[in-house]
C-alpha cells in the first residue's frame, strides 16, 4: 500500500467504530437507527477491501446477506426493529464469518444486560435518557448534529416516553457495542 492510502486506510475502522458510538447512542435516546449510518457502514466496506488489497473479505457479503434474511425474519416476527435488523446487516458486513461466534455471543451478553437493566431500573433509565434529550435540545449544536440523523427530534419526544413505558429495549446498543468489540479487537 502506497504511504499516500495509508492515512485513508486506517481511518476507515474508527470512523465505522464512531458511527457503531453514534448508532447506540441514537438509539439509546431515540430509539432511532437513522440510514445514514447504514449507509456509511455499508459504503465504507468496499473502499476498505479496495485499500487493504484484502479481497478474501468479499466473504463478509455472505455474512451480510445472511443477517439482513435473519434480521428481517426477527423484524416480521416483532422480536426488533427495523433500524435494529439493518444495523444487524451492516454490523455483521465488518464482522464477517471469523469472528460471527463472538460477535453474537457479545451481542447475546450486552443484549441480557441491557434488558435486565430496562426491566429492573426502567425509571432511571426514563430520567437519564430524558435529562439527555433535554441537555440536547437546549445546547443549539447539539441540537443540530441530532437534527442531521433525526430529524423529527422536536416531536418524538411522546413516541419515546410511549415506547419506554412498554419497556422497548434498544437492541441497535447491544448490536452496535458488539461490533465495536469485534473492530477493536482486529485493529489490535
Amino acid at each position: 500500500m502506497t504511504e499516500v492510502l495509508y492515512p485513508i486506510f486506517s481511518s476507515i475502522p474508527l470512523i465505522v467504530g464512531g458511527v457503531f458510538i453514534l448508532a447506540a447512542i441514537l438509539d439509546f435516546l431515540y430509539y432511532r437507527l437513522p440510514n445514514k449510518l447504514f449507509y456509511v457502514i455499508f459504503y465504507l466496506f468496499p473502499l476498505y477491501i479496495i485499500l487493504s488489497f484484502k479481497f478474501h473479505l468479499m466473504s463478509n457479503y455472505l455474512v451480510f446477506v445472511g443477517s439482513i434474511l435473519i434480521g428481517f425474519a426477527l423484524f416480521s416476527a416483532a422480536i426488533i426493529g427495523g433500524g435494529d435488523a439493518k444495523l444487524l446487516a451492516a454490523v455483521s458486513l465488518w464482522i464477517g464469518w471469523n469472528d460471527i461466534v463472538p460477535f453474537t455471543l457479545w451481542m447475546l451478553i450486552f443484549g441480557g444486560v441491557i434488558s435486565c437493566f430496562y426491566l429492573i431500573f426502567p425509571k432511571a433509565i426514563f430520567y437519564i435518557t430524558g435529562q439527555i434529550r433535554g441537555f440536547v435540545q437546549r445546547q443549539t449544536f447539539l441540537k443540530k448534529g441530532i437534527r442531521y440523523f433525526v430529524s423529527d427530534v422536536d416531536v418524538i419526544e411522546g413516541e419515546v416516553l410511549s415506547l419506554q413505558q412498554k419497556r422497548m429495549i434498544p437492541y441497535g446498543i447491544s448490536i452496535a457495542g458488539a461490533g465495536l468489540i469485534i473492530l477493536l479487537k482486529g485493529m489490535l
